[in-house]
C-alpha cells in the first residue's frame, strides 16, 4: 500500500499543514497518467532529474510476473493502472537513458583490490562487476577466498536491451562459506588449481586454468553439494577441470573446457556406459542429463 506518513511529512515541511493531502493526491495522479501512456506508447519529452531518480525508485524490485495496482485510478482502457517491469523499463529508457533495477544473487569472488577497499565478482548474467565496499565492508575481510561464492545485494542501472551500464549502489556483500569438511576441501582444490601457472606439467607443458572452466566448476560443486564427498578434482591440459567420480562399479566425469563447454560421460567395469553429451553451459538440460546418468547407482543417496 502506499500511503502518506503526516508525521514525517510535517517534520520536513513544517509549513506545508493540510496541503499536503492534495500535493500527494496530485502526484499521485500524474504518476498514474505518466505510467498509463507509458502502457500506450506515448512518452513525455522530457522530466526534472529529480522526478526521474523518484520514478526510477518506484518498483525497482518488481519481478517480471508482478505489477502494482496504483487503486483509484482508471487507465485508457478503463482499467485500473498498473506497474509492471515491461511498462517501468520503457518509461525509464525513454526519459533516460538507463533504469535502475535492485539485483540479488550469487557470484563468485574473483579479485581483491585491498588498496582500494574494492573486490571483483563474476555473475552468471552480468559477467564481472567491481564492487566497492566503503560503508559496507572491508576488503580484507576476503582474503584467502578467491573462487568462493559471494552473496550480494547492489543497485544496477541497464540500458533498453538489458545490457548492464553501471554500479549505482551496493547494498551488502558477503562471503558463502562452505557447509561441510567436503565443500571446504572442494573449493580449496579449485584454489590450488588456479594457481597453477602455465608449464605446470614440466617441459612447457600444461596451461593456465581458463577463468571461465573454474566459474563452472564453482557452480557445479555448488548445486550438487550432496555430491561433494565423491568429487575428486583435477586440471586438465588445455586449461580445463576435470570433476570425476565412482560409486559402486560406475566413473561418472565432467569435464568443463577451457571455453565453458561441459562434457559429460560415465561408464562401468562389466561394459554399460552413457553416450558422451556435450553441453554450453550449466543449464536445465545439462542438470537432468547429469542426475539421469548418475541415478543408475546413486537413487537420491548422499
Amino acid at each position: 500500500m502506499l500511503e502518506l506518513e503526516n508525521e514525517i511529512a510535517q517534520q520536513n515541511l513544517p509549513n506545508i499543514g493540510d496541503g499536503m493531502e492534495e500535493i500527494v493526491e496530485r502526484a499521485y495522479k500524474n504518476v498514474a497518467t505518466i505510467f498509463d501512456d507509458a502502457a500506450n506508447d506515448k512518452y513525455p519529452d522530457v522530466l526534472p532529474l529529480d522526478a526521474i531518480r523518484a520514478l526510477s525508485k518506484l518498483g525497482a524490485n518488481i519481478q517480471e510476473n508482478e505489477h502494482i495496482e496504483l487503486l483509484g485510478t482508471r487507465g485508457a482502457d478503463g482499467n485500473v493502472v498498473c506497474l509492471d517491469s515491461y511498462r517501468r523499463k520503457n518509461l525509464l529508457t525513454r526519459v533516460h537513458e538507463t533504469y535502475t533495477i535492485d539485483f540479488k544473487d550469487i557470484g563468485e569472488l574473483t579479485g581483491i583490490d585491498t588498496s582500494r577497499n574494492v573486490i571483483q565478482i563474476e555473475t552468471q548474467a552480468f559477467g564481472e562487476i567491481r564492487l566497492p565496499l566503503d560503508g559496507v565492508k572491508c576488503a580484507d575481510d576476503f582474503n584467502g577466498a578467491l573462487h568462493f561464492p559471494i552473496e550480494f545485494a547492489i543497485s544496477i542501472a541497464l540500458d533498453a536491451h538489458d545490457e548492464f551500464k553501471r554500479l549505482e549502489e551496493v547494498h551488502s556483500v558477503d562471503l558463502v562459506k562452505p557447509y561441510d569438511k567436503d565443500m571446504t576441501r572442494c573449493i580449496s582444490k579449485l584454489q590450488e588449481i588456479s594457481k597453477l601457472k602455465h608449464g605446470w606439467l614440466g617441459d612447457g607443458e600444461g596451461e593456465q586454468l581458463v577463468h571461465l572452466a573454474g566459474v563452472r566448476a564453482n557452480q557445479l560443486i555448488f548445486m550438487r553439494a550432496d555430491l561433494a564427498k565423491f568429487f575428486r578434482i583435477f586440471p586438465t591440459e588445455d586449461g580445463g577441470i576435470s570433476i570425476e567420480f565412482d560409486k559402486n562399479d560406475w566413473s561418472f566425469a565432467v569435464e568443463i573446457l577451457p571455453d565453458g563447454t561441459l562434457e559429460l560421460d560415465g561408464s562401468s567395469r562389466n561394459g554399460d556406459f552413457f553416450e558422451l553429451q556435450e553441453f554450453e553451459d550449466i543449464s536445465k538440460e545439462f542438470l537432468a542429463a547429469f542426475d539421469k546418468m548418475i541415478s543408475v547407482v546413486f537413487n537420491n543417496e548422499t
